[in-house]
């Protein structure tokens, strides 16, 4: 089959645009460099958006917009990224964040009967019992309980809904109470 040539002019014609694209690699990495996303990250969010550019570089309409059409694809890179991050930040903080739990009374314990428990038991028995809970619950309940934090702000940090987090608390609570109540620790939560 005679092709009169046409292969070469479209494989220049292809590098040429990837060359283009990839003249724009400072002004992509600078406009990931806004994003909240860490420095090593920015590396990795640059690639991406190169990766899905040349996977949908033939479908460009016009060459004349490629920058932009570049810093788009960033953006959503970017907001991928920024999005990711937060979420492993709020999922990172484990038990090992809340071990030191402040004495009763030196936080504002919105709640007395949490402050009875903790005078009721012994550290090593609380600690026992806390650590039988999900990540999530005891997150809550720290939270709530020693620190002080409404439902709405520790909904916010552990990426659910008010409600959920209520139900999340009230489920532990009662988690704790049985417990208790088999090991023969008698308190009231």
């Amino acid at each position: 089959m005679k092709t009169f040539g046409l292969e070469n002019n479209i494989s220049e014609a292809y590098e040429k645009q990837i060359d283009m694209l990839f003249s724009y690699y400072s002004d992509v990495f600078h406009y990931l460099s806004v994003f909240d996303i860490g420095a090593a990250e920015i590396e990795d969010a640059v690639q991406d958006t190169y990766i899905e550019a040349l996977t949908y570089l033939d479908k460009l309409r016009d060459i004349t917009k490629m920058k932009f059409w570049l810093l788009k694809i960033a953006k959503r890179v970017g907001i991928k990224y920024a999005v990711k991050r937060k979420k492993r930040i709020v999922n990172e903080s484990t038990i090992e964040d809340y071990k030191t739990m402040p004495e009763p009374g030196t936080a504002d314990v919105p709640d007395k009967q949490l402050c009875d428990l903790v005078e009721k038991m012994n550290r090593e028995e609380l600690w026992s019992l806390l650590r039988r809970l999900s990540d999530k619950e005891l997150k809550i309940l720290l939270l709530h309980f020693a620190y002080g934090y409404k439902f709405k702000d520790i909904a916010k940090m552990v990426g659910e809904s008010d409600t959920n987090t209520r139900s999340i608390s009230k489920r532990a609570r009662d988690k704790l109470r049985a417990m208790a109540e088999k090991e023969g620790i008698g308190f009231d939560l």
